[in-house]
């Protein structure tokens, strides 16, 4: 009970009222080692407080549950360096460590380190090679870190796993927009729209490949098709406005951005563009 006191003085911020406490606890179980470690970062004795966590680790019973909360002090007081060692220590005594390498992969992504993350994602991998959710997070940070190759390249190992993943096509297609490789994104999307039941999101995506390739008769093409299967969607009528404008087609342009605005009043940007189409005429 004093323990758990303890910790809830930490929670409400009375160190001081904690510090007491534990002084006068006979207890040295991981639980209490936590405690006496976040006081010890709280008195910035970082070097004892980290010899205090990586001490939890030479225990035989260490629990999975010990490994996270360390994580979360260790995150808390943004001790990062600090937390890598403790991870790497942790991964060779605990007996699955797969978790424990998720967490400390998203709180490299949180922290924007995604190199790192890349780096724990990969050792995921090389212990589960058919983890479909670890090759996708593997994609999408290697695309945070513009390594469009091999994001794609993860994708299709995702793919490899489970054919036909909605959510993994659609990102790949993602990639090669972002890459600037239309044709391929326009293949991929199209790909994407035959497994979808939403497939006009899948047409808006494959419009706006056209649009960079300033195919505008195709973009308007797909734009149609999908305001058809979702004739509410305010942000089509507007790309429809955009290519219609950009062929010279003033009339057809003001008539989907009042139907934008008509769904949306609200959208700043229909209001600037129709007053400048209509300040024109």
């Amino acid at each position: 009970l004093k323990l758990k006191q303890a910790r809830y003085l930490l929670y409400l911020d009375r160190a001081e009222e904690a510090k007491k406490i534990m002084s006068k606890l006979a207890d040295y179980s991981p639980d209490a080692t936590l405690v006496r470690a976040e006081l010890l970062f709280i008195d910035s004795r970082i070097e004892e407080a980290h010899a205090l966590m990586l001490s939890l680790l030479d225990s035989d019973d260490i629990r999975e549950d010990i490994c996270f909360d360390a994580m979360d002090i260790y995150a808390d007081y943004d001790y990062f360096d600090e937390l890598l060692e403790f991870v790497a220590k942790a991964e060779t005594v605990l007996p699955d460590s797969k978790d424990l390498l998720r967490e400390i992969a998203a709180i490299c992504e949180e922290r924007m380190e995604y190199e790192q993350a890349v780096v724990f994602y990969n050792k995921l991998i090389d212990k589960d090679p058919y983890s479909l959710s670890d090759w996708f997070s593997l994609a999408k940070v290697e695309a945070l870190l513009k390594h469009y190759d091999k994001a794609i390249e993860a994708c299709d190992f995702a793919l490899a796993v489970k054919e036909n993943d909605e959510s993994i096509l659609s990102f790949k297609g993602y990639c090669y927009y972002d890459s600037g490789q239309y044709e391929k994104a326009i293949d991929q999307f199209m790909e994407y729209a035959a497994v979808t039941k939403d497939k006009s999101v899948a047409y808006e995506l494959i419009g706006e490949c056209y649009i960079k390739k300033n195919d505008f008769d195709n973009a308007l093409a797909f734009f149609h098709r999908a305001l058809d299967l979702d004739p509410a969607n305010s942000n089509i009528c507007y790309q429809l406005a955009t290519c219609y404008y950009d062929l010279g087609r003033l009339k057809e342009a003001i008539v989907y951005l009042q139907d934008t605005l008509s769904l949306d009043e609200r959208d700043d940007e229909a209001h600037s563009f129709l007053g400048e189409i209509l300040l024109k005429e």
